[in-house]
């Protein structure tokens, strides 16, 4: 019988996760896969193509029970589908190796390290130039007066991998509010501006980057998921990236989110997930689950090693993905007069 992949974490809708789309790239790539929820209240399993199987966990189940419920359907490889996916696989890492379950995160300690100290704290001083400078938030009154003493739109970042762009002091506090609710427990609240927005994806196995990929953000919504965005070739950018994952010794699948500033790109946050537009890069040639299992595997990459710039995400009912042959092909040719 073939392994079997969980992939951890199925949110959809407002804060909807990468979840179902890994799930997507596992079954394009015919391998069999577990779509696990971390609640009933997770919608994305439903999505198609829709996994072999579906594990709906209670709400609030802990590592533990994570463990024991993948052992008993005999997965072999857990992938995180959401941040609250890669953080519950951390917390679950000693279970999971009890029971011969491969995580793609071989060092959860430094992911535990990154949610519980912040970006600031796992970057060196040197690499540090390299952040965006934020203020903590201690309150949602904090928030209010943070907000009032600085520009235009701002966001709030917080470690448990929810963000939200405010666009008033009344707006910060009541997202610090929301946020709290949703079980932040350290909030930073940073200067952004659309239209400067890049993101890195990138997988990172044994120490050793297995592929990477960046992409301008050219549409999001409030919580600053991109619905809109085009890879582009930026060596730098990729390298100043993959440094940042060194330094906080991840590995598995990550997104970092940059802001340019002037010519330098400020790092903002490190998710532990695939990206939400995971199609692009397959069809950029940076197909990350396929090299993400490859590097587990053992096996040598016989693809494309760099992604092709020019291929546009488009996200609405559902994910569009186009690339540049396809706009020669529909575009009516040149007439002469």
């Amino acid at each position: 019988m073939k392994e079997l992949i969980a992939v951890v974490g199925q949110e959809d809708g407002p804060e909807g996760s990468p979840g179902p789309s890994v799930i997507g790239a596992l079954r394009a790539g015919k391998r069999r896969c577990l779509a696990v929820a971390l609640s009933p209240h997770e919608a994305g399993i439903w999505r198609e193509p829709r996994a072999d199987a579906v594990l709906v966990l209670a709400a609030g189940s802990g590592p533990a029970e994570l463990a024991r419920s993948l052992r008993k359907a005999k997965v072999t490889l857990a992938l995180p589908g959401s941040f609250a996916g890669a953080l519950l696989l951390a917390e679950a890492s000693s279970w999971l190796a009890d029971a011969n379950i491969a995580n793609s995160n071989a060092h959860p300690e430094a992911l535990l390290r990154h949610v519980h100290t912040g970006l600031h704290s796992c970057i060196s001083t040197r690499a540090g130039a390299w952040l965006a400078r934020g203020a903590d938030v201690a309150a949602p009154a904090h928030a209010e007066s943070l907000a009032l003493a600085q520009g235009w739109p701002q966001v709030l970042v917080s470690d448990r991998g929810l963000t939200q762009r405010v666009h008033t002091a009344q707006s910060a506090r009541k997202a610090v509010e929301r946020l709290r609710a949703a079980g932040a427990e350290r909030l930073t609240l940073l200067e952004t501006r659309p239209g400067s927005l890049l993101e890195v994806a990138l997988v990172r196995i044994k120490g050793e980057v297995a592929g990477a990929i960046a992409v301008q953000v050219l549409a999001d919504d409030d919580r600053e998921r991109p619905w809109c965005a085009v890879s582009i070739d930026d060596p730098a950018l990729l390298a100043w990236a993959g440094a940042a994952a060194k330094e906080l010794a991840f590995d598995g699948p990550m997104t970092l989110r940059f802001q340019q500033h002037g010519v330098t790109p400020l790092l903002m946050e490190i998710r532990p997930t695939f990206p939400h537009w995971i199609e692009a890069a397959a069809v950029a040639g940076a197909p990350l689950v396929e090299r993400l299992l490859a590097a587990t595997e053992g096996r040598a990459w016989k693809g494309r090693v760099q992604a092709r710039p020019g291929v546009l995400f488009s996200a609405s009912a559902e994910d569009a993905v186009i690339s540049p042959e396809t706009l020669l092909a529909v575009m009516p040719p040149e007439t002469s007069r």
